[in-house]
């Protein structure tokens, strides 16, 4: 294929982007900031308690932004590739080290999940310490309750760290002496830290129904403790299959949840209206400014704005790999054949022109008209419809139209023009459970595994599976969970992540299983230990 020119160097999509993020989230007059060391503002405020509980909640907003946790749990595996086209999306070549499994210490992706974790650990620390400080006009079964779900959002974002770094920094709430570098549990003692904190604040949290939706239920905590017992061989050496089965029966048999029987209505801007299988979830509002949602700006061509002007950077595609994994028949000839209904759905087809899930082949306005590829309008002198591929022809030097693109959370209508919008985002689902358990099950040998796994599969539309393995597990947690933020865990855990092959991306050394504890960290907190192989 012909290699084409652009008359005009663009500005990184990713860098414009940032700029404008930037001026919007700066130029909000209503935005309450927590002073990180001192809580001032909130603490002269009524309802003091509400307000350090609201400082904690908000931490989570961006967790799964494009491009530090989210980046390195997905673009580096099989299920998201950005391809630098020309100097767009080249970024320094950060997201080809992330493709290619060459990154090292330096990697701004890398160095930014690390302090965004940190930094939400230090706000949920200082919330905590408030809180103990104050005489508060609350009851004391409500103070151990709300600290408890400030423990639990603390405990998460250890588990990234854990699960990215295998060190976590263990500064506590009434540590104060930040000249002095907190002490780093290894793995395994970080493990047995966060179970036990679980565990200690379960009788605190209340149940899901007692508590207002958004908020942190004993059934969420019961989920995490799941999924750490999911990857205990990971983190420890230790498998332990028979108490991740006893968390998720204890999750499933609270009665407070059901898999959801229309599966991108759980991903809908109105998924907040009677979602079965929100157990964790980021609360998020136009009314609240707490609406950090812009994942079809990232992945749509630059023409693709759904009728409205919306800002489009052509970014994240799925690489071909995990597109054809969908294909029943296996014949990539006849384009992917399934019945899977995660696969696609054409509700917003009308109103956008384009459907949910992936997005190949021609591409139409919401009139029905083509969509122009300007890039290859431009190279040939005629007019050239936007027509998404599976295949790319370069890593480092791929065309506009190149890759299938994903919008797995429905656009809000009443977005800002950068798909800002109140759709909630599922951190644990109902769904996760469920597969958690059948995995434990099928470890455990126990009879009822298929059966169980299956129920899912019908549910979504999918043909029935005859037999399990370590194959059919991770490739139906990909069908699932796709573009969520699970992808290299799983990998991890099923041998696949270093070992897999897809396209630019051949086997890579075991070390990469764990990220390097950036340069920066490193710098400040002599307890960090660089990760071996970096």
């Amino acid at each position: 294929m012909t290699r084409m020119v652009m008359k005009k160097v663009p500005l990184s999509a990713y860098w414009k982007f940032s700029l404008i993020m930037i001026l919007i989230m700066g130029c909000s007059l209503d935005e309450e900031i927590l002073d990180e060391s001192t809580g001032a503002e909130l603490l002269d405020q009524d309802d003091i308690a509400l307000n350090l509980l609201a400082s904690a909640y908000g931490s989570l907003t961006g967790i799964m932004g494009c491009c530090d946790v989210f980046a390195l749990q997905e673009v580096t595996t099989d299920e998201i590739i950005i391809p630098a086209r020309g100097l767009d999306w080249f970024d320094g070549g950060n997201w080809i080290k992330l493709h290619e499994h060459s990154w090292g210490d330096e990697l701004g992706n890398i160095a930014g999940a690390w302090a965004n974790l940190e930094s939400r650990v230090a706000k949920a620390n200082t919330a905590l310490l408030l809180l103990s400080n104050q005489n508060l006009d609350i009851s004391d079964e409500e103070l151990r309750s709300m600290k408890a779900e400030i423990r639990f959002l603390r405990a998460y974002f250890r588990t990234l760290i854990l699960d990215m770094f295998r060190q976590v920094p263990m500064r506590d709430e009434f540590d104060e002496n930040y000249n002095i570098p907190p002490p780093v549990f290894e793995a395994q003692e970080a493990f047995d830290w966060i179970i036990q904190e679980l565990e200690m604040i379960l009788p605190d949290l209340k149940d899901h129904g007692e508590i207002s939706y958004g908020r942190v239920s004993r059934q969420a905590a019961q989920s995490l403790l799941a999924r750490l017992y999911l990857n205990s061989e990971v983190y420890t050496g230790t498998p332990q299959w028979q108490a991740c089965l006893e968390a998720c029966n204890t999750v499933i048999n609270s009665g407070h949840f059901s898999l959801g029987s229309d599966y991108f209505q759980l991903f809908s801007y109105d998924n907040d209206q009677q979602n079965p299988e929100a157990i964790f979830v980021i609360r998020q509002s136009l009314e609240s400014q707490n609406n950090v949602f812009y994942s079809p700006s990232f992945t749509l061509h630059y023409n693709q704005n759904f009728g409205m002007f919306k800002f489009t950077l052509n970014g994240f595609s799925t690489t071909e790999n995990f597109y054809y994994a969908w294909d029943q028949d296996k014949d990539p000839s006849n384009g992917v054949t399934t019945s899977d209904n995660r696969f696609q759905d054409d509700r917003i087809q009308s109103s956008t022109g384009a459907n949910l899930g992936f997005l190949v082949g021609p591409q139409f306005h919401p009139d029905g008209s083509p969509i122009e590829d300007s890039q290859l309008t431009r190279a040939t002198g005629n007019f050239v419809q936007l027509d998404y591929t599976p295949e790319f022809s370069s890593l480092t030097q791929a065309l506009q139209h190149e890759g299938v693109r994903v919008i797995k959370y429905n656009p809000d209508p009443q977005s800002s023009p950068f798909f800002i919008g109140r759709n909630d985002y599922m951190l644990i689902r109902y769904a996760e459970i469920w597969l958690m358990k059948a995995e434990a099950m099928f470890r455990l040998q126990q009879p009822g595994a298929l059966e169980h796994f299956n129920e899912l599969r019908e549910l979504r539309g999918a043909p029935l599976i005859s037999n399990l393995n370590d194959e059919v597990f991770l490739a139906e947690r990909g069908y699932e969970f796709y573009w969520e933020g699970h992808r290299r865990t799983d990998m991890v855990r099923f041998g696949k992540f270093t070992s897999g092959i897809w396209k630019f991306k051949d086997q890579s050394d075991d070390f990469r299983n764990v990220f390097p504890i950036p340069r920066s960290a490193l710098s400040i907190n002599e307890n960090l230990s660089q990760n071996p192989g970096y």
